[in-house]
């Protein structure tokens, strides 16, 4: 799991930093005209140097599901984003008046909050005691 983890967040972070710097023309393949360009960069260079915990994430989801205990990655993806991130996404943009840089912030608290869950879950050590 650390090495997948070590692997798959180092290549995250990689791509996060390609990501951030390339963002405008990677927004402009999709949408030549430049409409939503601006949005686009906006989401890419806020979220992007995030990519890497949000590959732990899945990493440590993977490993609960692997060892067997695959009610716990769903209790947290569940929590983390449709209970978490999304009602978040719902209340920053206004409530800081910040626009739609509040949803991406509500993204990024979902990932952190996730990364967090998983983590403790994995580091308690409950799935090595989980019978398949």
């Amino acid at each position: 799991m650390r090495l997948s983890a070590l692997m798959n967040g180092g290549f995250m972070a990689l791509m996060g930093a390609v990501f951030y710097l390339a963002a405008p023309a990677i927004v402009e393949v999709f949408d030549p005209s430049g409409a939503s360009t601006e949005i686009g960069v906006s989401y890419l260079q806020t979220v992007a140097p995030f990519y890497v915990l949000l590959a732990v994430a899945i990493i440590l989801g993977f490993a609960l599901n692997g060892a067997g205990d695959t009610k716990k990655p769903m209790y947290a993806t569940f929590f983390s984003m449709v209970l978490f991130q999304v009602p978040l996404a719902c209340i920053l943009p206004g409530l800081l008046g910040i626009g739609i840089a509040g949803v991406w912030l509500a993204v990024i608290c979902g990932v952190v909050l996730q990364t967090g869950i998983l983590f403790t879950m994995y580091r308690h050590g409950g799935w090595k005691r989980t019978v398949i």
